[in-house]
């Protein structure tokens, strides 16, 4: 039996991408999850759509021939001690996850899991195969020696994706979406489209997702004073997809300037909708930009900016999303990502006989 196995059921990207792969392989399988949720503290978590079930190291029993396919470092840890096949999932540079969460999740300090750096790396190189979501966690994985690793691109069912018509407005509406963290680097939007009007460009900045840290929201709302942004700026709390998908319709482009990211599925998602995508040069993010090749990378220096602002100048963005839309399908292949989970998983079940 494979066992997919979640900390959580929260509708977050790695739950949808671990959810997606278990309803297309054509093994029997299972989808488990380790703890409740506490929905009303944290209102964006919703169920995935199977019937999952709850399991524990001391309570469920696993056969040495069954395939564990870990989610995240709670569940590397949960199930480090069963006698099974295991496979992890890394979505995104442990490094740099343990410095965001350090510096603006002070609360989860309190939850030593999360602090375990070097212990969890060691966890890593015992698994019997981990799987990196974008090159550069293949590349981390590498660099702190897991010697049984593979990487497998993070990919969205478009065809399970809603129909739409693309409409332009007169003025450029930009969307970030995601928990409102320190991580998510908004403030560093705001700056950005604060040089952005300055030259004359016409905008609205649409930010949508759950305020995670009210301290980095506060240091958020000052920004935004100091900057006389507030004309500017749209606030929208969290949406469902549904809604999130609405509002996409009418959005030019999709900017995430996050300081540590995996392969953003919210990234995956607007090109779909044709927006062109503005980001940090945080390498899981920049390689879809290149990947594409259309859009912009932002670093340090910001030598694109100027490029970005006269692309917007000029509307280009109209003739673009055509072609952002079809590359981004192409590129990014759903059915190539379960036909190498299905490769991996019956490699790790060889090694079991």
């Amino acid at each position: 039996m494979i066992y997919f196995i979640t900390s959580t059921l929260a509708n977050n990207a790695p739950n949808q991408v671990l959810s997606d792969i278990s309803k297309n392989i054509k093994q029997e399988n299972k989808i488990c999850y380790i703890r409740e949720t506490d929905k009303e503290k944290l209102p964006y978590f919703q169920y995935i759509e199977e019937k999952p079930i709850k399991v524990s190291k001391n309570k469920h029993s696993f056969k040495k021939e069954d395939v564990l396919i870990l989610n995240d470092i709670i569940c590397l840890n949960e199930f480090k001690d069963v006698d099974a096949k295991k496979i992890a999932i890394v979505h995104s540079n442990l490094k740099d996850e343990y410095k965001v969460v350090r510096n603006s999740l002070p609360s989860f300090k309190k939850i030593k899991i999360f602090l375990k750096e070097k212990y969890h790396e060691k966890l890593l190189k015992e698994v019997d195969m981990t799987v990196g979501v974008s090159e550069n966690v293949e590349e981390y994985l590498k660099k702190i020696g897991v010697k049984n690793r593979t990487y497998i691109c993070n990919a969205i069912d478009y065809s399970k994706m809603p129909n739409f018509k693309k409409e332009f407005l007169g003025t450029l509406n930009i969307v970030q979406t995601g928990n409102i963290t320190e991580g998510k680097n908004i403030i560093g939007s705001l700056f950005l489209i604060k040089k952005m009007i300055d030259n004359g460009i016409d905008l609205r900045l649409h930010i949508c997702g759950h305020v995670f840290s009210d301290k980095y929201m506060e240091e958020v709302k000052k920004t935004i004073s100091s900057l006389e942004l507030q004309k500017y700026i749209i606030c929208h709390g969290f949406l469902s997809k549904e809604q999130l998908f609405e509002h996409y319709k009418y959005m030019d482009m999709f900017i995430m300037l996050s300081k540590v990211e995996g392969l953003s599925l919210a990234l995956l998602e607007s090109l779909y909708f044709g927006m062109v995508p503005v980001v940090s040069d945080y390498p899981s993010l920049s390689s879809v930009v290149k990947s594409i090749k259309k859009g912009f990378i932002i670093d340090k220096s910001n030598r694109e900016v100027d490029d970005l602002i006269a692309y917007v100048k000029q509307r280009k963005y109209v003739d673009d999303y055509k072609i952002i839309s079809h590359r981004s399908k192409a590129v990014f292949d759903f059915e190539k990502m379960i036909k190498k989970y299905e490769k991996v998983i019956l490699e790790v079940q060889k090694d079991a006989e």
